[in-house]
Parts: C-alpha cells; sequence; structure tokens
C-alpha cells in the first residue's frame, strides 16, 4: 500500500496551478511535467475519468481542438 505524504496547503496550490497553466498555454510538455503515473482526471459532467499524463493530455488535446480559446 503507497505511503501518504502530507503537503503543504501552498505546495497543493502550486501544482494545481501548474496545470492549469499548462492547460491555459497550451503547453502539453509542461502539462506531461507537472502530472504523476498516478494521476486521475475525473470529469464529472461528461463522466469521463482518465489515469495519467497520457490519456489526460490525450482528452485536453481534444477539449483544446474544439475550444481552441478555453482556459
Amino acid at each position: 500500500m503507497p505511503q501518504a505524504t502530507a503537503l503543504s496547503p501552498q505546495t497543493v496550490i502550486e501544482a494545481a496551478k501548474a496545470m492549469l497553466g499548462a492547460y491555459n498555454d497550451k503547453d502539453w510538455d509542461k502539462a506531461r511535467a507537472s502530472i504523476t503515473s498516478d494521476f486521475v482526471y475525473d470529469e464529472v459532467a461528461t463522466r469521463r475519468r482518465t489515469t495519467g499524463a497520457d490519456d489526460a493530455i490525450a482528452l485536453w488535446k481534444g477539449w483544446a481542438q474544439a475550444f481552441p480559446d478555453s482556459k
């Protein structure tokens, strides 16, 4: 079983900002660098769930193609 690590609230905020900033810039290399291998992305409205960087980035690229000015 993986061991939990306590992170400061500021660390969690910075990690979220890095990922969102990468999407906003459509910088997929930066997005990949900000995602861990066990990353899980849930889209509540579409009921899609992805695990890992490759699947999440593929999904985000789809959104970026459909809505190029999305942030």
